[in-house]
């Protein structure tokens, strides 16, 4: 009888087990759920770094067609040294999905590129949920920085 109790397995979890595991699960669904937000945070400054310089591009784009519609003739007027929204959005398309509304005019030189001297600094800004990245290119690079929109 004594070797009958011994043998005898018990079948299923206790209680404490099963609280233990999911307090396990619950640790490590925090744990994921912090990294994710990180990569989304670096995702959303990879894009919007991205549609920065796609919008510089395009503004430089815009300073050569108006060069080639003077026949190579350095920009002058205000009208020339200056790339529109609408001139912008044309040359990044209709599908690029980037929002260039509500972007001053961009300043060009008179050789059609863009004026990014530190009096004149190009500067492109989108909101993200909370966050507002601003793209800001002065010399060689450019740089992001973010806070809060307002």
């Amino acid at each position: 009888m004594l070797r009958n109790l011994k043998m005898k397995k018990k079948k299923g979890f206790t209680l404490i087990e099963l609280i233990v595991v999911i307090v396990i699960l619950a640790v490590l669904a925090v744990v994921g759920l912090n990294a994710m937000n990180g990569f989304i945070q670096r995702a959303n400054r990879a894009r919007v770094l991205a549609n920065g310089r796609a919008v510089y591009l395009a503004a430089m784009t815009v300073g050569a067609d108006h060069i080639a519609a003077k026949g190579g003739a350095p920009l002058t007027t205000a009208t020339e040294l200056a790339a529109t929204e609408d001139e912008i959005e044309a040359v990044l398309g209709a599908n690029s999905g980037i929002a260039v509304n509500g972007m001053a005019n961009v300043k060009l030189l008179a050789d059609g590129t863009v004026d990014d001297t530190s009096a004149s600094t190009f500067k492109y800004v989108e909101d993200v949920g909370t966050i507002r990245f601003t793209v800001t290119k002065t010399g060689p690079g450019f740089t992001i920085a973010e806070g809060a929109v307002t």
